[in-house]
Formats: C-alpha cells, sequence, structure tokens
C-alpha cells in the first residue's frame, strides 16, 4: 500500500516518532510544555533528514506529488479529484507544486506520459 518505507529499525522510530507529534502536539500546548515540544520536534526533523535525506516537509510533498502523478497515468480521474487525494487542498498549488517537481503541468504528463507509452 502507500506507506512510508525507511531503513530499518530507525524507520519504525521515525514513523512513530511522527505519529505520536501529530497525535499528542496539543496536548503539550495545553500542559504548557511548548518549548520541550519545539526540542522534541526539532530532534525529530533532525532525525528524520538523517534517515530519508529529505526534511519532513519535503519527503510529503514528494510522497504526494508521486502518488498524484501514479494516479494520473493509472486513472481517468480528473486533475482537480487527483489533487485532493493527493492531501493538496487547494487545486493551484498543486499544479505549482506538480509543474516544480515533475517539470509539466499535471494534464500535459497525462498527455504526453500516455502518448510516450508509458
Amino acid at each position: 500500500g502507500d506507506h512510508a518505507i525507511f531503513g530499518l529499525p530507525q524507520g519504525y522510530t521515525a514513523s512513530t516518532l511522527g505519529w505520536g507529534y501529530y497525535e499528542f502536539g496539543d496536548v503539550y500546548d495545553q500542559l504548557g510544555l511548548t518549548s520541550h515540544f519545539k526540542t522534541i520536534t526539532d530532534y525529530f526533523c533532525t532525525f528524520f533528514k538523517q534517515m530519508t535525506g529529505k526534511t519532513p516537509t519535503v519527503y510529503l510533498t514528494d510522497y504526494r506529488i508521486e502518488r498524484a502523478a501514479r494516479m494520473l497515468l493509472m486513472t481517468d480521474t480528473p486533475v482537480s479529484q487527483i489533487a485532493y487525494a493527493s492531501g493538496f487542498n487547494d487545486l493551484s498549488y498543486f499544479i505549482k507544486t506538480f509543474k516544480t517537481r515533475m517539470g509539466t503541468t499535471p494534464r500535459l504528463y497525462r498527455k504526453t506520459t500516455v502518448e510516450e507509452g508509458a
């Protein structure tokens, strides 16, 4: 399925830390431990980059664009629906990001890649 793959066992640690911060970050704020949370988050981001070579934000964006590219080639789903299904809530931002990463717009990517027989 669609999931992050990291080297083991560090990868499990990175993904587990990420999930924990996502789920419980607001609790740190409620308990007045925001500075502690920032320290942990900074450590996690450093650790994540060491394990993947990318920041969490870049990794997630790359993953979403790769997922969208696969959907463009494997389905006839409209670009707007693929954008939302890939985690982009703004179609303009999706198209801009896709073009930056892939060198072409989603529609042209679908058209030219299918025509080339990929």
